[in-house]
């Protein structure tokens, strides 16, 4: 899927096919792939993104509200009761007969 239709990334071994930011520039070369060049540099450093939301988590978690308003959103969405059936009102039999 990925070498039909990122044509860039063609020639990149299966071993860096997902993450070709990690290879070598001398794998780069060899690729034709270089970084920057042929094939964007990465958006975003994922380690640093999940350090910042790890953060913004904790700092959240310890404000007075989370555990009241988690407990509302649990009740809302997590609870795991299944719903009452819904009860089917049986069909009036009397209509049917008239077109037999």
């Amino acid at each position: 899927f990925i070498r039909q239709w990122v044509p860039e990334l063609r020639q990149v071994t299966n071993m860096w096919i997902h993450e070709p930011w990690k290879m070598s520039s001398a794998l780069q070369q060899k690729a034709n792939c270089l970084l920057g060049v042929q094939y964007p540099m990465p958006i975003v450093d994922h380690t640093s993104a999940i350090r910042a939301a790890r953060k913004k988590l904790s700092v959240a978690r310890i404000q007075s509200d989370y555990e009241k308003e988690a407990d509302q959103v649990f009740k809302k969405l997590g609870s795991r009761q299944r719903r009452a059936k819904q009860k089917v009102s049986p069909t009036d039999n009397r209509q049917i007969s008239l077109f037999e």
